[in-house]
């Protein structure tokens, strides 16, 4: 999910092999941009507990999540890096996603915030062969009961000759 799944779209981008992906609210937006650059600004200024207070504060972690997120202030850079993969502002990266030559399946919840589900659709726009799927009543923290047949229902589909090789 997030920034792990813009990871995963990253490395094929650069060459993994995969035959299908699926991706859940990639994070990406002008507001990623500006979250990244904040974020990034006070990493670099030495003060990652205000870092982790604003990433917090702004992005889509789950509340249970965020009682143990202390323990990865540390890790927000890589996060940071992640988002500005590909582009010079952090926002939708192109380029990058272009390059992505694997089936993916781009997804999203229901009740995530209208900037989450819109960079969702922005990114099953810039793949080729990318579809979109929407999970009724879901956010970021999706049940994986509900998320878990749907992607079986993906990556079990007849895959085309130069994916079974």
């Amino acid at each position: 999910t997030g920034t792990g799944g813009a990871l995963v779209l990253a490395a094929v981008a650069a060459g993994l092999p995969a035959g299908a992906v699926s991706v859940f609210e990639p994070p990406y937006s002008t507001a990623a941009a500006e979250l990244r650059r904040r974020v990034t600004e006070l990493l670099d200024g030495g003060r990652p507990a205000e870092a982790l207070a604003v990433f917090l504060a702004e992005s889509t972690v789950p509340a249970r999540l965020r009682p143990g997120a202390a323990e990865l202030a540390h890790t927000l850079a890589y996060d940071m890096a992640v988002l500005g993969e590909g582009t010079a502002d952090g926002a939708l990266p192109e380029g990058l996603l272009s390059r992505v030559h694997a089936r993916v399946l781009v997804v999203d919840g229901g009740v995530s915030p209208a900037g989450t589900r819109q960079a969702a659709r922005a990114v099953t726009g810039a793949l080729p062969r990318a579809r979109h799927r929407t999970l009724t009543g879901q956010t970021h923290d999706v049940a994986p009961h509900v998320l878990a047949p749907v992607l079986e229902e993906f990556l079990g589909e007849r895959r085309e000759p130069a994916e079974a090789a």
